[in-house]
């Protein structure tokens, strides 16, 4: 199991900006553009008013409904580049939390890069008692911790998915 196959499905894949659950304007896979000068380097020009328009739509509709004659777009080759950034960018932050991190299985390595790429690293780095675990080597206590959180919460069925591969490794 890679990081990808774990992000990919669950985040999409989306050439357009739309808005996330949350409402946050959103492209490639999940990447949250927090601005429209972050949109602007995302898509490599100015993509202000495109931006705006997005971020005015309501939430809550299918990516594609976002979708307009004009609307800038993504290439797969883009988005890849984007997505394989992102997750290099979630596995250092992984191992800035985990010096264990090498010697995880690839299927722990990828649920821990799967939670930092949706949580960022604050926000991973606030599992204190799942990361302890995990440093004794106490899978399944980990696992049971990850969903005792807001996070899983959140996203019950990944936090779910992520919580049974982390116990089964």
């Amino acid at each position: 199991m890679t990081a990808i196959e774990l992000i990919e499905p669950v985040e999409g894949r989306v050439r357009w900006m739309y808005l996330d659950t949350e409402g946050l304007v959103t492209a490639g896979v999940g990447e949250c553009l927090e601005t429209a000068a972050e949109a602007c380097a995302f898509f490599g020009r100015d993509v202000t008013a495109d931006y705006h328009h997005v971020a005015a739509m309501p939430k809550g509709m299918a990516a594609s409904r976002y979708w307009y004659a004009g609307c800038p777009t993504l290439t797969d080759a883009q988005i890849d580049a984007r997505r394989d950034r992102s997750i290099a960018n979630a596995e250092g932050d992984v191992r800035k939390l985990v010096p264990s991190f090498p010697t995880l299985t690839a299927t722990r390595q990828a649920v821990l890069i799967d939670m930092a790429f949706n949580l960022g690293l604050k926000r991973l780095a606030g599992f204190r008692k799942t990361l302890a675990l995990l440093a004794a080597g106490d899978f399944a206590a980990a696992a049971n911790e990850m969903l005792d959180s807001a996070w899983a919460r959140e996203v019950p069925k990944r936090a779910k998915r992520d919580s049974d591969l982390m116990r089964a490794g």
